[in-house]
């Protein structure tokens, strides 16, 4: 049995073996064209986020923000657990243990949706009117989400799998899922149409050699 890098789960699915791996080189969720929150970090040593700024309260940055032109939908404080590991979480309010820690824990940064990238990315109409309105909610869920998952890019938990057939022959393979559970059933339905297809072949091979006698 073949061991690959970064393999943390193997299992049998309609004949295949599927391996599941961690993904060391995914992209940064973080250059993805279609974010719609922007991360303001501060870290004495890590860069974090989308732009570095000094530590600031929430009204300050709005003001600056809006300074240059542009209008803060929602803005959501990031919080950071940094004890062997960095872990992030964005949350209105300051989270619990392990995050209430005196001495490993605290705010390092804002995460905020500015009404230029919402009327780019067409989620302004949808999302209330220009000014967020009753909708300033979808906005802060949505930060909360973009920060959990940039959260696991940074851990180096995004994964990918692997399909193989009986004599370790690679099948089909794909990396860069956000999410383990995802890409646990993206590998199960990869195994079972490869499952599939061989059947079918098989069935035409045996036609034509019915034809043939």
């Amino acid at each position: 049995m073949s061991r690959h890098e970064g393999e943390f789960e193997r299992f049998e699915r309609a004949g295949r073996t599927v391996i599941l791996c961690c993904d060391p080189e995914a992209e940064s969720p973080r250059d993805n064209d279609g974010c719609l929150a922007v991360m303001a970090c501060w870290h004495r040593s890590v860069n974090l986020g989308d732009r570095q700024i000094e530590g600031t309260s929430k009204e300050r940055l709005i003001e600056e923000l809006e300074a240059e032109g542009d209008k803060v939908l929602a803005i959501v404080p990031i919080w950071i657990y940094q004890h062997s590991g960095i872990f992030l979480h964005a949350q209105a309010e300051k989270p619990g243990y392990p995050y209430n820690c005196p001495w490993d824990s605290g705010q390092v940064g804002w995460a905020y949706v500015l009404k230029s990238t919402a009327e780019k990315l067409g989620c302004v109409g949808a999302y209330g009117g220009a000014e967020g309105g009753d909708w300033t909610d979808r906005y802060e869920h949505n930060i909360t989400q973009e920060v959990e998952v940039y959260d696991r890019w940074q851990r180096g938990e995004f994964a990918g799998y692997i399909v193989e057939d009986d004599d370790e022959e690679q099948l089909d393979s794909c990396f860069g899922f956000d999410d383990v559970d995802y890409c646990r059933t993206e590998a199960r339905e990869a195994a079972t149409r490869h499952a599939s297809r061989q059947k079918r072949a098989a069935k035409g091979k045996n036609r034509k050699r019915s034809k043939v006698k």
